[in-house]
């Protein structure tokens, strides 16, 4: 109940309702916040705020900021333009927001944050959306750079941003990572939980 209240504090509202469909007392210690392309951008944020968080999974993750940073703001309009299925006040409204937080939403900058946290990075090879090499690959040089007895992965995959032929070895790969983040308990004898964001 108090993590919940956290994140209510914090503007994480999304985060919020998913967690409050999880029975947080089964094992509230054994979360972990996943997500691809701006979900990705969305469990990154999120788990730089909540410390409690077991470990963060990010999918070819999308940084809303990379364009703006870097003078090519006409991109970033174009691909939030075809990403319409997100959830918000608008294209603008994604625009604005990105354009006013984009040092403190800056994956590269995330580092301080996350230094010791539990991570599974996945990227695309082929990804002309979220190309690692550009959004996540310099927090990923930082991190494999620092000691820690936290569990950092990366992985490239030979796919583009969609991920559609490699989905099962993803699935493989992550249920791997948290068996190795969970120690003892192994991803079979977990509760599975579900989320459809799309209803």
């Amino acid at each position: 109940v108090e993590k919940i209240k956290e994140m209510e504090k914090l503007g994480l509202l999304n985060t919020v309702k998913v967690l409050k469909s999880v029975k947080m007392e089964d094992d509230p210690d054994s979360i972990f916040l996943c997500g691809h392309s701006m979900g990705g951008n969305t469990a990154l944020q999120s788990g730089r705020r909540l410390q409690w968080v077991k470990g963060i999974i990010l999918m070819p993750p999308y940084d809303p900021s990379y364009y703006l940073l870097h003078g090519q703001g006409e991109r970033f309009r174009g691909l939030i333009e075809e990403g319409s299925v997100l959830q918000s006040d608008g294209l603008e409204a994604i625009y604005k927001d990105v354009d006013a937080h984009k040092e403190a939403y800056c994956f590269a900058d995330a580092f301080e944050d996350v230094k010791d946290r539990n991570m599974c990075i996945v990227v695309g090879g082929g990804d002309d959306i979220a190309p690692g090499k550009h959004m996540i690959m310099p927090l990923w040089n930082r991190l494999k750079e620092h000691d820690t007895v936290a569990v950092q992965k990366q992985i490239t995959f030979d796919c583009n941003h969609c991920m559609c032929n490699v989905r099962m070895a993803l699935a493989e790969y992550i249920a791997q990572f948290m068996k190795e983040v969970l120690g003892s308990k192994s991803p079979e004898n977990m509760e599975p939980c579900f989320v459809d964001e799309t209803s």
